[in-house]
């Protein structure tokens, strides 16, 4: 499958909430009511912030061979025309952050940790027509476990070419106990249900505003059913996409050769 003459990066933000403020005052993205939070992220506006500035540093060291996607849905109810990705492209130009010569994006369907890679990985290749070497993902600390020994297998992604770049919010003794157990229940979830197509993660995704027609959505706004795209991709691309089983799956993915 096409790849870059030079190794690629692609750093993906996992967004984590809507940003909906106008950029100064008291909705500035540092303010904690100019985003939907739920409950047990208040105040980690600041942390989603770190996390996007973090991947931009990365694409700044090497800005011909990096991508940035910035990956999240419509997950607010109160605010259905924004999506997490676009939310958070407009908290950085708010507090300044250029962008200047850099390759970055939006994925606009994720509304979970395993959507956020792959989606990325479809909005990558439909975008740019080839696959990326690396991936960077950009996420919470307290999540690295799950995306390099449960997404990175369902992706059947080289080890050496798959970080995660986490970054924590401030937490206390007590809210680190209670994010460390609350990943542990999210884990075993996932260490079941590879591809989040289970009666529990089915319910979280659906929780946060997916619906199974979406992924139409993406065929056509991303041109899989489009003459520009390679049928033979396309076609692996949504094999894997509905791929429902637990175990994980072995058909040709899209970035093989072959």
């Amino acid at each position: 499958m096409a790849q870059y003459a030079t190794p690629h990066t692609l750093v993906i933000v996992c967004c984590h909430a809507v940003y909906h403020g106008r950029g100064s005052g008291a909705e500035s993205p540092e303010d904690e009511v100019s985003w939907a939070l739920a409950s047990f992220q208040k105040g980690e506006q600041t942390t989603f912030l770190l996390h996007a500035d973090a991947a931009l540093r990365i694409a700044r060291r090497d800005p011909s061979h990096t991508t940035v996607i910035f990956s999240g849905g419509r997950t607010a109810r109160a605010y259905p025309a924004l999506s997490e990705s676009e939310s958070y492209l407009a908290a950085q130009a708010a507090v300044g952050s250029s962008l200047a010569n850099l390759d970055v994006d939006v994925e606009t369907f994720a509304t979970d940790s395993w959507q956020n890679i792959v989606f990325s990985l479809l909005r990558f290749w439909c975008v740019r027509g080839a696959f990326p070497h690396n991936i960077v993902v950009v996420t919470h600390a307290f999540k690295t476990e799950r995306f390099l020994k449960l997404h990175r297998q369902a992706l059947r992604w080289p080890t050496e070419q798959f970080r995660v770049l986490g970054i924590n919010p401030p937490f206390n003794e007590s809210s680190l106990v209670g994010a460390l157990a609350g990943e542990a229940t999210a884990y075993a979830a996932w260490q079941h249900d590879l591809y989040g197509t289970g009666t529990v993660l089915r319910a979280k995704r659906e929780s946060r505003g997916w619906q199974q027609e979406a992924l139409e959505e993406m065929w056509r706004s991303y041109g899989l059913e489009a003459e520009r795209q390679d049928p033979i991709v396309a076609e692996r691309w949504k094999l894997f996409l509905t791929w429902d089983g637990s175990k994980v799956y072995e058909g040709t993915l899209p970035w093989m050769q072959g």
